[in-house]
């Protein structure tokens, strides 16, 4: 009875962890069993969100857990106005989220009727959020309030793919500004917006900004904690063990071991080594490799234990040549992106056989199948099997 409200409900930003479980479950194992299992109780919690949480606008939803702890966004307590407004939009963002993947989870399972309601049912909800958060005159999507540029609403706007065609590219601009220039390669970003922040940059080309931000050494950044008071966990606050930031003066730091700004750990194998599953090939029965070489990164090394075994990625940069070591597991296909980081001229191996040279694929590499040049890569097509490439080339210069 003497828990605060703000604790004692945690909201759809927080609970949609059931839907997430479940649908990352089928991407990474492949078992519909699950899916099928759990899709009635799944259909009651999507209904229920508008009856247990919902506004007197439609399709809006509020909630008490918004962007967590998001630095310089609190004022002197934790319940101004300003932060539970950027929760609604939070709590909004994973409903419809959560009823995007329900389309999906339908067609999974062949439900076309359930597909084609979920579909439209979460397009609605995508025109309440752009009526409500997105303002015009700004290009930007401003969390339900007038406030300084926050960088969460429009990560989950991007995130979401909610932003209309014509207004993307100037909502993309305005997020780099805010985090390069503005913010001066730092974050403003929460528990939840940090998660699609670092998830939707290299989605959209800009996996350097991410590193940028990952490679951050003063507040607030993941580096910050090791360098203020020698941390080796990663804390729940931006601010760690200092009273820099938190609304509630008697939280000072939170937690000293919190999973959630963990989430970077995401960035480390899927970009910068660059494992990815292809979404259209779930439980990796087609593996898409496709690592990104940013700043003075020179070498990355990944492992990951499969349900088809293991997945690997190894790459080591020199001035004007690549070694990169992927192992593909057997019953696996691939495509393989080898990067060519501004390289010209490129000669590719694989164990000592050229596969390309002159602009075209050379055949005759067992396991590799076809290749084509991709904007920074030259992509691979394999099958299963251990692959030793090795690129070499003159530089633009």
């Amino acid at each position: 009875g003497n828990v605060p409200f703000w604790f004692s409900d945690t909201g759809v930003a927080w609970s949609s962890a059931y839907i997430l479980m479940q649908w990352y479950l089928y991407q990474y194992y492949g078992d519909e069993r699950l899916l099928e299992e759990q899709y009635t109780s799944l259909q009651r919690w999507i209904d229920s969100i508008e009856k247990d949480h919902g506004t007197d606008k439609p399709y809006i939803i509020s909630g008490p857990y918004g962007d967590w702890v998001a630095p310089y966004q609190y004022g002197p307590s934790p319940l101004t106005v300003q932060k539970l407004r950027i929760s609604e939009m939070v709590n909004t963002a994973y409903y419809q989220y959560g009823v995007s993947l329900m389309s999906r989870i339908a067609r999974v399972l062949g439900r076309t009727e359930d597909v084609d309601r979920y579909t439209q049912w979460a397009q609605n909800i995508a025109q309440a959020m752009n009526q409500r958060y997105f303002d015009p005159a700004s290009e930007t999507y401003n969390g339900g309030f007038p406030a300084p540029y926050l960088q969460t609403p429009n990560a989950f706007a991007l995130f979401l793919n909610i932003v209309p065609e014509d207004k993307k590219p100037a909502v993309i601009r305005h997020l780099l500004q805010d985090i390069l220039v503005d913010k001066k390669g730092h974050l403003n970003t929460g528990f939840p917006g940090t998660k699609v922040l670092m998830e939707i940059l290299p989605q959209l080309g800009h996996a350097d900004v991410a590193y940028t931000i990952l490679t951050r050494r003063d507040y607030p950044s993941w580096f910050y904690h090791i360098l203020a008071y020698n941390a080796t966990t990663i804390p729940e606050d931006w601010s760690g063990n200092t009273p820099l930031n938190f609304p509630d003066p008697r939280h000072v730091g939170g937690t000293r071991n919190h999973p959630a700004f963990g989430s970077v750990g995401a960035y480390f194998y899927k970009y910068l080594a660059g494992i990815q599953t292809d979404p259209q090939a779930v439980a990796f029965k087609h593996i898409i490799i496709k690592p990104h070489i940013e700043g003075d990164l020179t070498y990355a090394r990944a492992d990951y234990d499969s349900i088809r075994g293991p997945i690997a990625c190894h790459w080591q940069k020199q001035d004007d040549s690549l070694i990169m070591d992927v192992t593909i597991p057997a019953n696996s296909t691939a495509s393989i992106n080898v990067p060519l980081f501004n390289l010209k001229n490129v000669t590719i191996r694989e164990n000592d056989k050229i596969v390309w040279a002159d602009g075209k694929f050379s055949p005759g590499s067992p396991g590799i199948t076809s290749a084509r040049p991709q904007d920074k890569y030259v992509t691979f097509e394999t099958g299963s099997g251990t692959y030793h490439f090795s690129i070499t080339a003159n530089s633009e210069n």
